[in-house]
């Protein structure tokens, strides 16, 4: 993988110039590999203490060798172009919650053709954080290394994981 970018900054807008080409060889031949390049040109501008809006414009040239892994059956090699533009307006409501309200085109061109628009209104919380990151989560969770769920009812869960172990 390799990635280059580049980073203006005022006093209240940002504009960021970001390129990036990554190659993933895969040791099985179920799964193809993969040669993924493309760029990306970012500008947000805060309009107010509260208040900011953000474009966005990435352009992604994806190559995948044929698969057979996820189907079982060969899937073709795919060479894909993506576009995607983005525009968004962001309005914090308090120091951890964000609304944002956005709109956008997509298209995907090359073995598979698909284009769109979309309009989306989303909301943003951002965790209290304390020296030893979140204050809301537990002691025990952010110490414990790894934990399972299998998707069995609680009291069928500790016995499904158990028996699921690969030691």
């Amino acid at each position: 993988t390799a990635r280059l970018g580049i980073s203006a900054e005022g006093s209240r807008t940002t504009l960021r110039l970001g390129g990036y080409a990554t190659s993933r060889e895969y040791l099985t031949d179920e799964i193809g590999d993969e040669d993924i390049s493309g760029v990306s040109l970012v500008a947000t501008r805060r309009l107010a203490v509260n208040f900011s809006v953000d474009g966005q414009a990435t352009y992604a040239d994806r190559e995948r060798g044929e698969t057979s892994y996820f189907t079982g059956s060969v899937q073709p090699a795919t060479h894909t172009y993506e576009t995607d533009v983005t525009l968004r307006a962001n309005r914090d409501l308090g120091p951890r919650l964000v609304l944002s309200a956005e709109t956008g085109y997509f298209n995907n061109s090359g073995t598979s053709d698909y284009d769109g628009w979309w309009l989306g209104l989303r909301g943003r919380w951002y965790p209290k954080l304390g020296p030893e990151g979140r204050t809301d989560t537990p002691r025990w969770m952010r110490e414990l290394a790894v934990w399972a769920q299998d998707g069995r009812e609680p009291k069928d869960c500790v016995a499904g994981v158990l028996e699921s172990r690969l030691i």
